[in-house]
């Protein structure tokens, strides 16, 4: 069970992750389900979040994520891409 709380803290806006036989885990149930078809114990098991974590940690992920979200919305654009519009020129290309 560690690895699926280490997969919520790394994926902090998944509210449900499933986890086959052989420990993988998948943000999708059709992708567990998928991958659990090609093993001898096809169990796929459905983890909910707040099994993980009490309401204050899941407070504080949210709000790391919406800082994060934030800083990226804020970010300058980047820069055109050589030899796009806008862009330099690729002098090696004619």
């Amino acid at each position: 069970m560690e690895t699926v709380k280490q997969y919520f803290e790394n994926y902090p806006q998944s509210k449900v992750c499933y986890s086959t036989s052989d420990g993988f885990i998948f943000p999708e149930k059709n992708h567990a389900s998928a991958h659990g078809n090609t093993l001898k114990k096809k169990e796929v098991k459905e983890h909910i979040r707040v099994e993980f974590f009490d309401e204050s940690e899941i407070a504080a992920q949210n709000e790391d994520e919406a800082e994060l979200n934030e800083a990226v919305k804020d970010a300058e654009p980047a820069e055109a891409v050589a030899g796009e519009k806008g862009g330099k020129k690729n002098p090696a290309k004619k």
